[in-house]
């Protein structure tokens, strides 16, 4: 009888409040076997970037000491607390060719890394998309990090151009750290023995759970958070672009959050004011269906979801008069009996979908 190999992995959602994780163990062909435990990890009202990393460091060195290993697979999804994130248009011509394989893809593609890396920031670098002679293909490429120099889980079919290949577009999810907080990161990853660790923005793995998971091709994502607003578009199930701005529940709620939480109407104002000029940098990019996910402990306000409910903001945006409002819960999205009292609402959204990308992604260091 064939058994499938298991292993134990962890996600977190790296957050400027919470860490929160996952420690699960997954079978070889990337099914959810069970789920161990919940980390939570509450930082101070006022946290820095490196201070994340250490209660990071933390976190990861207790999974360690508890189950006597290293585990096979830890993915960090952060959002903009610890590194600033959006999508660029990186450009190459290949010259004249008939016939591209995914290792010339790969190969491309780590020559504009090296073009784009800065010497005073650490980058981590993410295909959303690609484009040959402008029409688009799969993304499956190699990401490519500060301190990764060689392509890796390539396979090598190759695409057949029917023509001359005159120019490749990749769209990059490209992230900027500080050169103390790449440095911070790698001494973590030195200091845990080589954990095999990838850090991968969380706009990023909320695509993976919407097309992968939910097989959403076009829609707008609002993560509601802490201490940060983001919004994420999607389109034919890529990431086009992300956005996000610095007002979250800490800053405009005025108790604890809870479905009795109260927005003053100055705070309610400032927050519509920057979404509204958020959604400008999404403008670009085509209309809006009015499909809209709305996750972040912020979904639980009913000021905040009646907002983006009655879709003022919509109507420079989208043919459609008003969006179509799906709240995104974490114990809905990873529906599984494994997870059941480890995931609850919108506020666990961005952990069940780390978790979604480190089911079927292998971990590139």
């Amino acid at each position: 009888m064939h058994t499938e190999k298991s292993d134990l992995a962890v996600a977190l959602d790296v957050g400027s409040q919470t860490i929160k994780g996952l420690v699960f163990e997954i079978t070889d062909t990337g099914s959810l076997l069970k789920t161990h435990k919940r980390i939570a990890v509450q930082m101070p009202s006022v946290c820095t970037a490196s201070r994340i990393v250490e209660e990071l460091h933390n976190a990861l060195a207790g999974v360690i000491k508890e189950f006597g290993r290293i585990p096979a697979k830890t993915i960090a999804g952060f959002g903009t607390s610890l590194a600033e994130y959006h999508v660029e248009q990186w450009d190459v011509e290949p010259g004249v060719t008939t016939r591209l394989g995914q290792k010339d893809m790969a190969e491309y593609f780590g020559r504009l890394f090296e073009q784009h890396a800065q010497e005073d920031q650490a980058m981590i670098a993410t295909p959303a998309g690609i484009e040959i002679n402008g029409y688009a293909i799969s993304p499956e490429v190699v990401s490519r990090s500060a301190g990764s120099r060689a392509a890796r889980q390539m396979s090598y079919s190759l695409f057949a151009l029917g023509g001359t290949c005159r120019d490749i577009r990749f769209r990059t999810v490209v992230s900027y750290f500080s050169s103390e907080i790449g440095t911070l990161l790698a001494d973590m990853k030195r200091m845990l023995g080589g954990v095999p660790i990838e850090f991968v923005p969380l706009a990023s793995v909320y695509r993976e759970a919407l097309a992968g998971r939910l097989n959403v091709r076009d829609a707008l994502l609002i993560d509601i958070g802490g201490t940060t607003t983001m919004l994420v578009m999607l389109k034919g199930g890529l990431l086009v672009q992300t956005v996000s701005f610095p007002l979250g529940v800490s800053h405009i709620a005025s108790q604890e959050l809870g479905t009795k939480a109260k927005i003053p109407s100055k705070n309610m104002a400032t927050w519509s004011q920057c979404f509204g000029e958020s959604l400008d940098f999404l403008y670009p990019f085509g209309p809006l269906t009015g499909e809209t996910y709305l996750c972040g402990g912020g979904a639980h306000i009913r000021e905040l979801r009646s907002y983006v409910e009655q879709g003022e903001w919509l109507k420079t945006l989208s043919y459609t008069a008003t969006p179509r409002v799906i709240v995104l819960e974490g114990k809905s999205l990873l529906a599984d009996s494994t997870v059941q009292g480890f995931l609850q609402g919108p506020e666990d959204a961005g952990l069940a979908s780390v978790a979604c990308y480190g089911m079927h992604h292998e971990v590139i260091v």
